[in-house]
Parts: structure tokens; C-alpha cells; sequence
């Protein structure tokens, strides 16, 4: 064996057999399993504190796919952010007091937040889905995701979940 991309594991087996045929010609890529899980809290809204879970894993070629929970469905949509970390951001190491920032007691950003997208939250749950391409380099890779959404009963005007932490797995 020995060490392949992203810390996978390599095997290759093959014997020489009598008049030049090689039985088991194989090679096998051993890589890391998909993971998923919550960590942190949110901050309450109207309609209690928004959550955020994982509902499948972030493996290549298929969906990762976050549910969103207890929103003020009067925003129509829910800002996800997405980033590379949990321990460092922009704005200092993390988790980041969003009370500074004019947001409610206990408000935290949890992730670096370098991407950002919106997805539709009818009826104040929505999901949103992280297509993966089949690429062997992103194996192993860590992804972090936290949601916001408008609530005017909120401290500043918005309500956060817990965070998300996902590693591409094949």
C-alpha cells in the first residue's frame, strides 16, 4: 500500500503468471468517508431559533442536502453562507459575536463565510442542495454553512442558525 491523494490509500496487486499473462491487475483507491454533523447554536427569531441539518451526506457525484428550520417565512428566502473554516474568518478568529454588529445576544457567526447564496424558505423551511462533481480532488475537503434569515422581530432584524460542518467524501 502506500499513501495516495488526500491521504486515500493505494493498493496494487498483480501477479507475472507462466507465458506472460498477470492475473489481478488491479488497482484500488481507498479514500475518506463522507461526514456530516451540527455544531454551535443559533439565535432566536419569531419562530424560535432557526436550525440547520445535514439530511445527506457530501459525497462525489451526488447532493449534499441541508434542511432549514423554524424561519419567519414573511422573507420569503434565507441567506446560506459557506466557507473553508471554523476557526478563522475575515472578521477574526471564530466564533464571531454578531452582537457588535447591531444582531441579538448570542448571535454568532460560526463559519468564514466566503460564499454566499439565498434559497426559497416557503412556509419557513426550506432545503437547500449542494450538487458535487465526481472530482477526486475535492476528497477530503472541509465545508462549513450557517443560515440567516430576515425576521423583524429579531434584534437586528435577523435570526441565525447553528452551523453545518461537511468533509467530501467518495
Amino acid at each position: 500500500t502506500a499513501e495516495g491523494p488526500n491521504g486515500s490509500h493505494v493498493l496494487f496487486g498483480g501477479s507475472d503468471a507462466p507465458f506472460g499473462t498477470i492475473f489481478y491487475a488491479d488497482t484500488w483507491v481507498q479514500g475518506e468517508g463522507a461526514l456530516a454533523g451540527t455544531f454551535g447554536a443559533g439565535c432566536a427569531g419569531t419562530f424560535g431559533t432557526p436550525a440547520l441539518a445535514p439530511t445527506s451526506l457530501p459525497a462525489l457525484g451526488g447532493s449534499f442536502d441541508l434542511d432549514a428550520t423554524n424561519l419567519d417565512p414573511a422573507g420569503g428566502v434565507a441567506f446560506l453562507a459557506i466557507g473553508w473554516s471554523n476557526t478563522t474568518s475575515l472578521l477574526g478568529p471564530l466564533p464571531v459575536d454578531l452582537q457588535a454588529y447591531g444582531f441579538g445576544s448570542g448571535c454568532e457567526l460560526l463559519g468564514s463565510a466566503e460564499f454566499s447564496t439565498l434559497f426559497p424558505i416557503p412556509g419557513g423551511m426550506g432545503t437547500y442542495s449542494l450538487t458535487l462533481p465526481s472530482a477526486m480532488v475535492l476528497v477530503g475537503l472541509d465545508l462549513y454553512f450557517q443560515v440567516g434569515s430576515v425576521d423583524a422581530a429579531a434584534t437586528g432584524g435577523f435570526a441565525f442558525s447553528n452551523g453545518v460542518a461537511g468533509t467530501i467524501g467518495n
